[in-house]
Protein backbone atom coordinates (compact mmCIF):
# COMPACT_ATOMS: atom_id res chain seq x y z
CA UNK A 1 0.00 0.00 0.00
CA UNK A 2 3.14 2.25 0.85
CA UNK A 3 3.56 2.62 -3.35
CA UNK A 4 0.13 3.94 -3.51
CA UNK A 5 0.95 6.62 -1.22
CA UNK A 6 3.99 8.09 -0.96
CA UNK A 7 4.76 8.58 -5.06
CA UNK A 8 1.54 11.09 -4.42
CA UNK A 9 3.02 12.43 -1.41
CA UNK A 10 6.53 13.25 -2.23
CA UNK A 11 7.93 16.44 -3.54
CA UNK A 12 11.61 16.36 -5.49
CA UNK A 13 13.78 18.47 -4.37
CA UNK A 14 11.63 19.14 -0.77
CA UNK A 15 12.85 16.84 1.61
CA UNK A 16 10.33 16.26 4.80
CA UNK A 17 7.52 17.97 2.76
CA UNK A 18 4.41 15.88 2.00
CA UNK A 19 1.24 16.60 -0.43
CA UNK A 20 -2.28 15.38 0.62
CA UNK A 21 -5.44 15.52 -2.19
CA UNK A 22 -4.26 18.46 -3.78
CA UNK A 23 -4.28 16.93 -7.60
CA UNK A 24 -6.86 14.68 -7.27
CA UNK A 25 -9.46 13.53 -10.33
CA UNK A 26 -11.90 12.10 -7.20
CA UNK A 27 -11.88 14.35 -3.82
CA UNK A 28 -15.33 13.35 -2.17
CA UNK A 29 -15.05 14.56 1.52
CA UNK A 30 -14.60 10.60 1.90
CA UNK A 31 -11.95 9.75 -0.23
CA UNK A 32 -9.88 13.35 1.26
CA UNK A 33 -10.30 11.85 4.76
CA UNK A 34 -9.00 8.91 3.62
CA UNK A 35 -6.19 10.30 1.88
CA UNK A 36 -4.90 11.96 5.52
CA UNK A 37 -5.49 8.70 7.35
CA UNK A 38 -3.45 6.96 4.43
CA UNK A 39 -0.39 9.53 4.67
CA UNK A 40 -0.44 9.77 8.25
CA UNK A 41 0.04 6.30 8.63
CA UNK A 42 2.86 6.02 5.70
CA UNK A 43 4.95 9.00 7.51
CA UNK A 44 4.61 6.79 10.52
CA UNK A 45 5.56 3.28 9.14
CA UNK A 46 8.59 4.09 7.50
CA UNK A 47 9.48 6.31 10.31
CA UNK A 48 9.54 9.75 8.31
CA UNK A 49 7.87 10.61 11.54
CA UNK A 50 8.02 9.13 15.20
CA UNK A 51 6.20 10.12 18.66
CA UNK A 52 7.53 13.57 19.89
CA UNK A 53 8.81 15.24 16.37
CA UNK A 54 6.79 18.28 15.20
CA UNK A 55 3.98 18.03 12.05
CA UNK A 56 2.60 21.61 10.35
CA UNK A 57 -0.43 20.57 8.73
CA UNK A 58 -1.19 23.43 6.64
CA UNK A 59 -5.13 23.20 5.15
CA UNK A 60 -7.88 22.93 7.34
CA UNK A 61 -10.35 21.08 5.34
CA UNK A 62 -10.91 16.85 5.38
CA UNK A 63 -7.55 15.95 4.47
CA UNK A 64 -5.38 18.25 6.82
CA UNK A 65 -7.78 17.76 9.66
CA UNK A 66 -7.77 13.98 9.08
CA UNK A 67 -4.08 13.93 8.81
CA UNK A 68 -3.68 16.36 11.69
CA UNK A 69 -5.81 13.78 13.72
CA UNK A 70 -4.01 10.80 12.57
CA UNK A 71 -0.62 11.88 13.42
CA UNK A 72 -1.73 13.31 17.11
CA UNK A 73 -2.89 9.82 17.98
CA UNK A 74 0.53 8.37 17.32
CA UNK A 75 2.27 10.85 19.47
CA UNK A 76 3.33 13.54 17.33
CA UNK A 77 3.24 17.15 17.83
CA UNK A 78 0.88 18.82 15.33
CA UNK A 79 0.54 22.54 14.25
CA UNK A 80 -2.57 22.89 11.51
CA UNK A 81 -2.60 25.90 9.58
CA UNK A 82 -5.69 27.64 7.95
CA UNK A 83 -5.64 30.61 6.33
CA UNK A 84 -9.77 30.98 6.53
CA UNK A 85 -11.22 32.21 9.88
CA UNK A 86 -12.73 28.78 10.48
CA UNK A 87 -12.34 25.28 9.74
CA UNK A 88 -14.23 23.18 7.13
CA UNK A 89 -15.20 26.95 5.92
CA UNK A 90 -16.97 25.58 2.86
CA UNK A 91 -19.54 22.98 4.26
CA UNK A 92 -20.24 24.20 7.82
CA UNK A 93 -23.06 26.85 6.82
CA UNK A 94 -24.45 24.75 3.86
CA UNK A 95 -27.49 23.60 4.09
CA UNK A 96 -28.40 22.49 0.52
CA UNK A 97 -25.69 20.49 -0.44
CA UNK A 98 -26.91 16.82 0.70
CA UNK A 99 -23.51 14.63 1.54
CA UNK A 100 -23.10 10.75 1.27
CA UNK A 101 -19.88 8.63 2.34
CA UNK A 102 -19.95 5.89 0.04
CA UNK A 103 -21.90 6.60 -3.01
CA UNK A 104 -19.24 7.31 -4.93
CA UNK A 105 -19.31 3.14 -4.79
CA UNK A 106 -22.27 2.41 -5.88
CA UNK A 107 -23.82 -0.20 -5.93
CA UNK A 108 -20.90 -2.27 -4.98
CA UNK A 109 -21.88 -4.11 -1.51
CA UNK A 110 -21.98 -1.34 1.43
CA UNK A 111 -22.10 1.89 -0.48
CA UNK A 112 -25.71 2.18 0.85
CA UNK A 113 -24.29 2.78 4.56
CA UNK A 114 -25.10 5.79 5.98
CA UNK A 115 -21.73 6.01 8.15
CA UNK A 116 -18.47 6.81 6.99
CA UNK A 117 -16.12 4.40 9.13
CA UNK A 118 -13.47 6.31 9.92
CA UNK A 119 -11.69 5.53 12.42
CA UNK A 120 -11.13 9.14 13.56
CA UNK A 121 -13.69 11.84 12.59
CA UNK A 122 -16.21 9.60 11.17
CA UNK A 123 -19.02 10.97 10.56
CA UNK A 124 -23.48 10.14 9.13
CA UNK A 125 -24.85 10.65 5.89
CA UNK A 126 -26.51 14.23 5.61
CA UNK A 127 -27.06 17.94 4.98
CA UNK A 128 -22.95 19.18 5.01
CA UNK A 129 -23.39 21.75 7.84
CA UNK A 130 -24.64 18.36 9.66
CA UNK A 131 -22.05 16.76 8.69
CA UNK A 132 -19.39 19.39 9.12
CA UNK A 133 -20.62 19.85 12.69
CA UNK A 134 -20.20 16.11 13.65
CA UNK A 135 -16.25 16.43 12.46
CA UNK A 136 -15.56 19.59 13.71
CA UNK A 137 -16.94 18.11 17.32
CA UNK A 138 -14.73 14.94 17.14
CA UNK A 139 -11.98 17.32 16.10
CA UNK A 140 -12.51 19.52 19.18
CA UNK A 141 -11.80 16.41 21.41
CA UNK A 142 -8.82 15.06 19.52
CA UNK A 143 -6.93 18.54 19.58
CA UNK A 144 -7.91 18.24 23.65
CA UNK A 145 -6.86 14.65 23.57
CA UNK A 146 -3.45 15.05 21.28
CA UNK A 147 -2.81 18.73 22.02
CA UNK A 148 -3.05 20.00 18.37
CA UNK A 149 -2.55 23.81 17.91
CA UNK A 150 -5.40 24.90 15.63
CA UNK A 151 -4.50 28.58 13.47
CA UNK A 152 -6.66 29.88 11.89
CA UNK A 153 -6.79 33.10 10.20
CA UNK A 154 -2.85 32.27 9.36
CA UNK A 155 -2.87 34.11 6.42
CA UNK A 156 0.03 33.80 3.98
CA UNK A 157 2.60 31.81 5.07
CA UNK A 158 6.05 30.94 3.32
CA UNK A 159 7.89 27.21 2.96
CA UNK A 160 11.72 27.01 3.93
CA UNK A 161 14.56 24.30 4.41
CA UNK A 162 14.52 22.23 6.99
CA UNK A 163 11.31 22.02 6.88
CA UNK A 164 9.85 25.32 8.14
CA UNK A 165 6.79 27.33 7.90
CA UNK A 166 7.06 30.89 7.68
CA UNK A 167 10.35 30.65 9.87
CA UNK A 168 9.33 28.15 12.48
CA UNK A 169 10.68 24.69 12.27
CA UNK A 170 9.00 21.04 11.74
CA UNK A 171 9.90 17.86 11.09
CA UNK A 172 7.56 17.08 8.03
CA UNK A 173 5.05 19.47 6.81
CA UNK A 174 1.81 18.56 4.93
CA UNK A 175 -0.15 20.23 2.44
CA UNK A 176 -3.65 19.59 2.39
CA UNK A 177 -4.92 22.92 0.67
CA UNK A 178 -7.41 20.88 -1.13
CA UNK A 179 -8.09 20.89 -4.96
CA UNK A 180 -8.36 24.52 -5.39
CA UNK A 181 -10.67 27.60 -6.08
CA UNK A 182 -13.35 27.36 -8.50
CA UNK A 183 -13.64 28.68 -12.22
CA UNK A 184 -15.30 31.36 -13.54
CA UNK A 185 -15.51 32.98 -16.96
CA UNK A 186 -15.26 36.85 -17.88
CA UNK A 187 -17.60 38.16 -15.94
CA UNK A 188 -19.78 35.85 -14.96
CA UNK A 189 -20.12 36.29 -10.90
CA UNK A 190 -18.43 32.97 -9.37
CA UNK A 191 -21.38 30.47 -8.54
CA UNK A 192 -19.39 28.13 -6.10
CA UNK A 193 -20.93 24.80 -5.22
CA UNK A 194 -20.46 25.27 -1.65
CA UNK A 195 -21.81 28.88 -1.28
CA UNK A 196 -24.72 28.32 -4.21
CA UNK A 197 -27.22 28.09 -1.73
CA UNK A 198 -30.83 28.47 -3.46
CA UNK A 199 -29.89 25.60 -6.24
CA UNK A 200 -32.70 23.55 -4.45
CA UNK A 201 -34.97 25.78 -3.87
CA UNK A 202 -38.31 25.21 -5.99
CA UNK A 203 -39.86 28.65 -6.87
CA UNK A 204 -42.92 29.87 -8.01
CA UNK A 205 -43.53 31.44 -11.93
CA UNK A 206 -42.47 30.42 -15.48
CA UNK A 207 -39.70 27.78 -15.56
CA UNK A 208 -35.92 29.26 -15.64
CA UNK A 209 -33.48 28.22 -17.64
CA UNK A 210 -29.96 26.99 -16.34
CA UNK A 211 -26.89 26.63 -18.21
CA UNK A 212 -24.68 23.93 -16.79
CA UNK A 213 -21.07 23.63 -18.17
CA UNK A 214 -19.09 20.83 -16.98
CA UNK A 215 -19.69 17.13 -16.87
CA UNK A 216 -17.45 15.88 -13.74
CA UNK A 217 -18.94 15.51 -10.85
CA UNK A 218 -19.71 19.42 -9.74
CA UNK A 219 -21.85 19.75 -13.07
CA UNK A 220 -23.16 16.74 -13.32
CA UNK A 221 -24.64 16.72 -9.38
CA UNK A 222 -25.64 20.55 -10.11
CA UNK A 223 -27.57 19.18 -12.55
CA UNK A 224 -29.35 16.28 -10.64
CA UNK A 225 -30.20 19.03 -8.28
CA UNK A 226 -31.73 21.53 -10.56
CA UNK A 227 -34.31 18.82 -12.26
CA UNK A 228 -35.02 16.67 -9.28
CA UNK A 229 -37.06 18.01 -6.52
CA UNK A 230 -35.71 17.54 -2.99
CA UNK A 231 -32.87 15.48 -4.56
CA UNK A 232 -30.70 13.49 -1.85
CA UNK A 233 -27.97 10.66 -3.00
CA UNK A 234 -28.75 8.38 0.11
CA UNK A 235 -33.01 8.26 -0.12
CA UNK A 236 -32.74 7.86 -4.36
CA UNK A 237 -30.47 5.25 -3.86
CA UNK A 238 -32.56 3.48 -1.35
CA UNK A 239 -35.33 3.66 -3.39
CA UNK A 240 -33.84 2.39 -6.11
CA UNK A 241 -32.78 -0.62 -4.42
CA UNK A 242 -36.94 -1.44 -4.45
CA UNK A 243 -37.36 -1.60 -8.08
CA UNK A 244 -37.55 -4.96 -9.59
CA UNK A 245 -34.94 -5.72 -11.94
CA UNK A 246 -32.71 -2.83 -10.19
CA UNK A 247 -30.11 -5.63 -9.40
CA UNK A 248 -29.22 -6.76 -13.13
CA UNK A 249 -28.52 -3.21 -14.13
CA UNK A 250 -26.28 -2.54 -11.07
CA UNK A 251 -24.28 -5.56 -12.08
CA UNK A 252 -23.99 -4.20 -15.91
CA UNK A 253 -23.01 -1.33 -14.70
CA UNK A 254 -20.62 -2.75 -13.20
CA UNK A 255 -19.48 -4.24 -15.81
CA UNK A 256 -19.26 -0.91 -18.37
CA UNK A 257 -17.44 0.57 -15.64
CA UNK A 258 -14.50 -2.27 -15.63
CA UNK A 259 -14.97 -1.73 -19.83
CA UNK A 260 -13.82 1.94 -18.89
CA UNK A 261 -9.99 0.35 -17.64
CA UNK A 262 -7.69 2.17 -20.37
CA UNK A 263 -9.82 4.22 -22.38
CA UNK A 264 -9.47 8.02 -23.06
CA UNK A 265 -11.74 10.45 -21.79
CA UNK A 266 -12.88 10.62 -25.59
CA UNK A 267 -13.03 7.31 -26.13
CA UNK A 268 -14.66 6.23 -22.75
CA UNK A 269 -17.38 9.34 -23.49
CA UNK A 270 -18.71 7.19 -26.88
CA UNK A 271 -18.54 4.12 -24.81
CA UNK A 272 -20.77 4.93 -22.23
CA UNK A 273 -22.91 6.97 -24.55
CA UNK A 274 -23.17 3.65 -26.20
CA UNK A 275 -23.65 0.85 -23.46
CA UNK A 276 -26.29 3.31 -21.29
CA UNK A 277 -28.26 3.83 -24.35
CA UNK A 278 -28.59 -0.06 -24.62
CA UNK A 279 -29.72 -0.62 -21.44
CA UNK A 280 -32.88 -2.04 -20.03
CA UNK A 281 -33.59 0.09 -17.39
CA UNK A 282 -37.12 -1.08 -15.23
CA UNK A 283 -39.51 1.49 -16.40
CA UNK A 284 -40.12 1.98 -12.93
CA UNK A 285 -36.77 3.80 -12.28
CA UNK A 286 -37.94 6.66 -14.90
CA UNK A 287 -41.30 6.81 -13.36
CA UNK A 288 -39.33 7.29 -10.26
CA UNK A 289 -37.76 10.36 -11.35
CA UNK A 290 -40.41 11.52 -13.71
CA UNK A 291 -42.80 12.05 -10.19
CA UNK A 292 -39.78 14.33 -8.64
CA UNK A 293 -38.92 16.50 -11.77
CA UNK A 294 -39.19 20.16 -11.10
CA UNK A 295 -41.09 22.96 -13.01
CA UNK A 296 -39.30 25.36 -11.95
CA UNK A 297 -36.29 25.12 -14.22
CA UNK A 298 -35.11 23.75 -17.39
CA UNK A 299 -31.70 22.72 -17.58
CA UNK A 300 -28.70 22.64 -20.51
CA UNK A 301 -25.68 20.63 -19.83
CA UNK A 302 -22.97 21.36 -21.87
CA UNK A 303 -19.17 19.60 -22.00
CA UNK A 304 -16.12 19.71 -24.46
CA UNK A 305 -16.83 15.81 -25.02
CA UNK A 306 -19.83 14.68 -27.79
CA UNK A 307 -21.72 13.19 -25.36
CA UNK A 308 -23.29 13.70 -22.09
CA UNK A 309 -21.65 10.83 -19.94
CA UNK A 310 -18.03 11.30 -19.07
CA UNK A 311 -15.52 9.07 -16.32
CA UNK A 312 -14.78 11.70 -14.26
CA UNK A 313 -18.26 11.74 -12.79
CA UNK A 314 -19.26 8.97 -10.16
CA UNK A 315 -21.10 6.28 -11.72
CA UNK A 316 -24.57 7.14 -9.75
CA UNK A 317 -24.63 10.13 -11.05
CA UNK A 318 -23.62 9.62 -13.82
CA UNK A 319 -26.65 6.68 -14.61
CA UNK A 320 -29.58 9.46 -13.28
CA UNK A 321 -28.12 11.87 -15.60
CA UNK A 322 -28.70 9.48 -18.55
CA UNK A 323 -32.34 8.76 -17.33
CA UNK A 324 -33.12 12.69 -17.13
CA UNK A 325 -31.45 12.79 -20.13
CA UNK A 326 -34.63 10.88 -21.47
CA UNK A 327 -37.04 13.10 -19.91
CA UNK A 328 -38.49 16.67 -20.59
CA UNK A 329 -36.50 19.35 -19.27
CA UNK A 330 -32.87 18.35 -20.06
CA UNK A 331 -30.63 18.82 -22.83
CA UNK A 332 -26.70 18.46 -23.69
CA UNK A 333 -25.59 20.54 -26.08
CA UNK A 334 -21.31 20.25 -27.00
CA UNK A 335 -19.13 22.62 -27.71
CA UNK A 336 -16.38 24.67 -25.81
CA UNK A 337 -17.78 28.07 -24.07
CA UNK A 338 -16.60 31.22 -26.29
CA UNK A 339 -18.02 33.97 -24.58
CA UNK A 340 -20.40 35.13 -21.76
CA UNK A 341 -21.90 38.45 -21.81
CA UNK A 342 -24.57 39.95 -19.77
CA UNK A 343 -28.24 40.43 -21.46
CA UNK A 344 -30.78 42.13 -19.33
CA UNK A 345 -31.53 39.96 -16.08
CA UNK A 346 -29.54 36.86 -17.94
CA UNK A 347 -26.95 35.80 -19.86
CA UNK A 348 -26.11 35.19 -23.34
CA UNK A 349 -23.62 32.39 -23.93
CA UNK A 350 -21.76 31.49 -27.17
CA UNK A 351 -20.51 27.86 -28.01
CA UNK A 352 -18.00 27.15 -30.70
CA UNK A 353 -19.61 26.99 -33.90
CA UNK A 354 -21.09 29.83 -33.19
CA UNK A 355 -24.39 28.74 -31.39
CA UNK A 356 -26.05 31.39 -28.85
CA UNK A 357 -27.88 30.40 -25.89
CA UNK A 358 -29.73 32.45 -23.84
CA UNK A 359 -30.37 31.84 -20.33
CA UNK A 360 -31.00 32.54 -16.95
CA UNK A 361 -28.32 31.44 -15.08
CA UNK A 362 -25.02 29.80 -15.48
CA UNK A 363 -23.01 27.23 -13.32
CA UNK A 364 -19.36 26.95 -14.08
CA UNK A 365 -18.05 23.64 -13.36
CA UNK A 366 -14.68 23.83 -14.79
CA UNK A 367 -12.79 22.04 -12.07
CA UNK A 368 -10.47 24.66 -9.94
CA UNK A 369 -7.45 26.76 -10.06
CA UNK A 370 -5.06 24.38 -7.57
CA UNK A 371 -4.28 26.01 -4.30
CA UNK A 372 -1.29 24.73 -4.47
CA UNK A 373 -0.04 26.21 -7.26
CA UNK A 374 -1.73 29.54 -6.13
CA UNK A 375 0.09 29.20 -2.68
CA UNK A 376 3.22 27.49 -2.93
CA UNK A 377 4.30 27.82 -6.96
CA UNK A 378 7.87 26.72 -6.04
CA UNK A 379 6.55 23.35 -4.55
CA UNK A 380 3.87 23.66 -7.39
CA UNK A 381 6.26 23.46 -10.16
CA UNK A 382 8.68 20.53 -8.52
CA UNK A 383 5.06 18.40 -7.70
CA UNK A 384 3.11 18.78 -10.71
CA UNK A 385 5.24 17.64 -13.71
CA UNK A 386 5.93 14.02 -10.86
CA UNK A 387 2.48 13.69 -10.17
CA UNK A 388 0.73 14.23 -13.55
CA UNK A 389 2.86 10.76 -14.77
CA UNK A 390 0.60 8.80 -12.15
CA UNK A 391 -2.34 7.76 -12.29
CA UNK A 392 -5.91 8.54 -10.21
CA UNK A 393 -6.44 6.07 -7.96
CA UNK A 394 -9.55 6.04 -5.81
CA UNK A 395 -7.79 5.32 -2.36
CA UNK A 396 -8.03 2.35 -0.16
CA UNK A 397 -7.64 2.48 3.37
CA UNK A 398 -4.06 1.15 4.21
CA UNK A 399 -4.18 1.25 8.10
CA UNK A 400 -5.11 -1.92 10.15
CA UNK A 401 -8.06 -1.95 12.23
CA UNK A 402 -6.90 -0.83 15.79
CA UNK A 403 -4.19 1.68 14.30
CA UNK A 404 -4.77 5.16 15.59
CA UNK A 405 -6.86 4.11 18.99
Amino acid sequence: MLDEILPYALVPGHAGVFVCGCFERWVSIQLQATRGHNLAWALIETKRLVAGQRAAIIGGGFAGLSAAAALGRKGVQVTLFERAPALLATQRDNRTRWIHPHIHEWPRPGSRNPRAGLPLLDWHAGLAADMAAEVLNAFDLETARSKIAVRTGAGTLTLGDGPSVSGERFDAVVLALGVGVEKSFGALPLASYWTDADIGTVRAGPARHHLVTGIGEGGVIDTLYLRLAGFSHAELADRLVEVDGMAAIEQELLTIERELEGKSDVDANAHLHARHAALAVPAAVDALLQGRLRSDTRVTLNGPEAFALAPRADLFNRFILSRLLRLDGLEYVAGAVEDVSAEGAGWQVTLTGGRVLHVDRVNVRHGTVPSLAAAFPEIWAAYAPVRRALPHLTPRPAWPEGYFT
